[in-house]
């Protein structure tokens, strides 16, 4: 199926409000869990707040593929049932490419991921003009987001993401939209595997995260 797509400006606080509110869903058939740590999450935020991070985020719009399917292949297509469900689970948008993006901001305003964490100590030109900028320094008092000065921290709120909304397409199309993003971008095996949409993939990385605490108790000791 061929792809549509729609460009938007969502601010930050409207990203990380809607993975804070469990409306963005990480499929794993080709997105991998956040791989970040506290200094990767610094540096994009380092370049996020100085306007060097440019990039758009990717996401399918959920019912929109949905419906795309429901046109093209009918309602027993089996990625029909899959869209299908997320929607009744609360699910507005699958992540195609940006999770780890999008984790760090959401984690930088809410801390309800992993956890809040400071800005690097120095000084953020956060926005204005190219003549009258906006500046505020990050030092050991004031470097996490509920420390900073309120005004602030809602130009870092309101700091605009290009996010890219696919609305048509099945799983294997937005698994190829994802390895065409990623075109240049060298993936670790795992991901490529991941992009392989095969039903028994799916099937063990669903038994996976469905029993991953047991999985660790058994494995602890290997």
């Amino acid at each position: 199926m061929r792809t549509y797509y729609e460009h938007h400006d969502w601010s930050a606080v409207t990203l990380a409000t809607l993975m804070r509110n469990k409306k963005i869903f990480l499929d794993d058939a080709f997105q991998s869990y956040h791989r970040w740590v506290t200094e990767n999450n610094q540096q994009y935020m380092r370049s996020l707040l100085n306007g060097k991070a440019p990039t758009p985020i990717y996401v399918a719009d959920v019912e929109a593929c949905r419906n795309s399917i429901r046109l093209k292949y009918g309602e027993n297509h089996e990625d029909y049932k899959f869209f299908d469900d997320l929607l009744k689970k609360g699910y507005k948008y699958i992540t195609i490419d940006g999770n780890n993006r999008t984790r760090c901001v959401t984690d930088f305003i809410f801390g309800c991921l992993t956890g809040h964490f400071p800005l690097f100590e120095q000084d953020y030109e956060i926005g204005g003009s190219i003549t009258r900028p906006i500046v505020f320094t990050a030092t050991k008092q004031s470097k996490s987001y509920n420390d900073l000065d309120p005004k602030f921290a809602n130009e870092i709120d309101n700091i605009k993401f290009t996010v890219t909304v696919i609305t048509t397409g099945t799983r294997r199309d937005l698994a190829e939209l994802f390895d065409s993003i990623n075109k240049g971008i060298t993936l670790n095996a795992q991901e490529k595997r991941n992009c392989l949409m095969y039903t028994v993939a799916y099937d063990v990385r669903e038994c996976v995260a469905k029993n991953k605490s047991d999985l660790k108790l058994i494995f602890k000791g290997k």
